[in-house]
């Protein structure tokens, strides 16, 4: 089938082009599934000796391990769709274990400087994907909870300047301005109507953004320019387009909502009581962001996105939605991690509630995205859906054998279902450079540091 656009179709067919955009890109669909990218990081590593499935390496359906009594058991009922990944280390440039660890998740590179910007030494994946995929109302939704401060440990997705782009962490902003318009009033609006108030829209926001643009470029025909200035005006328009793309209405979207599916946003961020922005929310907080992914997902609003949980290195939110000895849990999980030196009592025990909590939290957004079905397969098969973390275990801060769980079929192209042994501790460069190529994107050799990639993309 030929390529389209909605706003070809617009053009060409008028309000029956809005409509038949729906059907035909299903049509499309399946020949090529849509993937998706997302990332879902929760610092301060695991617990090690609780967390490893029981058994031998191989097949969940052979009966090859299990997880029963192990952290893992919060996604028992997803180990069919998951690749449970051990021996694969990650890379440190030292300094503070947690900036290290963070930055180089997705850039496969260390820390550039972590007293000043710009942090990491290159692009991210995420961000990667995003500029060379196909174009989405939002190229990169990037979601936190409750981020404490910034350093270098705050921040997972960089341009390919090594500028880290920040996170929004008020998931009510985030619906207002991506999904309010969308969901209307859980209703088909009149396609006229709709094309109507987004141009009027973008007429007004564009004469604003242009006329800054008209000014760039008559500063550099007016003043004479060095490379750098000229870099940072450059940096600065592209910025300004980053906003013209964030400020288009989200009417443009081509994906469909189901009813329940839209009732239940307005019901959380329009209509139901405001959840305050504190760490006693913190649950509610993260389930409203995670929520946000998948219905992203489900309109096809971005094919992108990146979920910090935790920032590492910092206290975090107390979790005291957890229970000890018939008591809140008044620690946070870094403090936990660090209970020897930091004298949290029985705090092995009380690591394994945090890591069950944490694995459920990736359990909930698999859920969401194992509910979305796009004709025969879903939203998780034709995604890839990685759990990590910034350190292996968070007391020692080791690198090597990673907490790196994988869910999702990638389209088909990845067997899933299964518990891989890697020998030789490979950088983790090699299962980014894997994560490209199961993508789809132009053939990638290498990704980050070109040594930590010696023997090319891992082999499943």
């Amino acid at each position: 089938m030929r390529a389209f656009s909605r706003r070809s179709l617009i053009k060409g067919f008028g309000a029956a082009g809005v409509l038949a955009y729906p059907l035909l890109r299903a049509r499309r669909a399946q020949a090529a599934p849509i993937k998706r990218f997302i990332t879902f990081f929760s610092s301060s590593g695991v617990r090690q000796d609780t967390y490893w499935p029981k058994g031998t390496f191989g097949t969940f359906a052979s009966g090859s391990y299990n997880v029963d009594g192990q952290t893992l058991d919060a996604l028992k009922p997803h180990l069919a769709d998951l690749t449970i990944t051990k021996g694969i280390q990650i890379y440190n440039n030292g300094g503070d274990d947690h900036d290290s660890g963070t930055v180089t998740l997705l850039t496969g590179q260390g820390v550039r400087d972590a007293k000043q910007t710009p942090y990491a030494m290159g692009e991210s994946l995420d961000q990667y994907l995003a500029r060379v995929g196909t174009p989405t109302p939002e190229p990169s939704l990037l979601l936190a909870s409750r981020l404490q401060r910034d350093k270098p440990s705050h921040f997972l997705a960089y341009d390919q300047d090594g500028n880290y782009k920040a996170y929004n962490s008020d998931p009510y902003s985030v619906y207002t301005r991506l999904f309010q318009g969308v969901l209307g009033n859980c209703a088909p609006a009149s396609p006229a109507a709709m094309v109507a108030t987004q141009d009027l829209l973008s007429v007004r926001r564009q004469s604003v953004l242009d006329s800054v643009l008209a000014e760039s470029g008559a500063l550099k025909k007016a003043f004479g320019m060095g490379s750098v200035e000229l870099s940072k005006l450059e940096r600065l328009e592209t910025a300004i387009r980053s906003v013209e793309r964030r400020l288009t209405p989200s009417s443009s979207t081509t994906g469909t909502a189901s009813v329940s599916s839209c009732q239940a946003a307005k019901a959380t961020f329009a209509t139901g009581t405001q959840v305050a922005n504190t760490d006693p929310n913190f649950p509610a907080l993260t389930k409203m962001n995670l929520d946000l992914i998948a219905l992203a997902v489900q309109l096809d609003i971005t094919r992108v996105a990146t979920f910090m949980l935790t920032q590492g290195g910092l206290s975090g939110p107390p979790m005291t939605w957890l229970s000890y000895n018939n008591a809140p849990l008044n620690e946070a999980h870094h403090p936990i991690s660090h209970g020897e030196q930091r004298g949290v009592a029985d705090y092995l025990t009380k690591l394994i509630s945090v890591d069950r909590w944490n694995f459920s939290q990736f359990g909930y957004l698999l859920d969401q995205l194992k509910a979305i079905d796009e004709g025969g397969s879903t939203a998780l098969d034709n995604s890839l859906v990685w759990f990590a973390s910034d350190c292996a275990d968070g007391k020692e801060h080791t690198h090597v054998d990673m907490p790196f769980i994988i869910a999702g079929r990638a389209g088909g192209a990845l067997q899933t279902g299964r518990y891989v042994q890697f020998a030789g501790s490979p950088y983790h460069n090699r299962l980014l450079l894997t994560f490209a190529n199961l993508m789809g994107v132009p053939a990638l050799t290498t990704w980050g540091l070109a040594d930590n990639c010696t023997g090319g993309p891992l082999t499943f």
